[in-house]
């Protein structure tokens, strides 16, 4: 199982760096790589369900006894967590 997890692990890893490579072969500097993909994060975070979709806004199902409608129940509606860790060696 350790093994499959490393796997996984390193495959991620490769995979999230695919883009920047993929730019910096197109010759755009990577500083604009980086802006696009943080503005491409950004869309997808603003597109999604409890930030500003009117698609997820109201009830989704008829059961009343689950409040679906995550904008009007949810004490975290308005919140967006994002993490990063950012490191530079020479």
């Amino acid at each position: 199982m350790p093994i499959l997890a490393l796997m996984l692990n390193a495959t991620i890893w490769g995979l999230s760096w695919w883009p920047f490579r993929q730019f910096e072969g197109a010759g755009m500097h990577p500083l604009w790589t980086t802006v696009i993909l943080y503005v491409l994060s950004l869309i997808v975070v603003l597109a999604s369900q409890c930030t500003g979709n009117p698609q997820y806004a109201g009830e989704q199902d008829n059961d009343p006894a689950a409040a679906t409608d995550c904008t009007a129940n949810s004490p975290f509606a308005a919140q967006v967590r994002i993490a990063e860790l950012q490191v530079y060696t020479r």
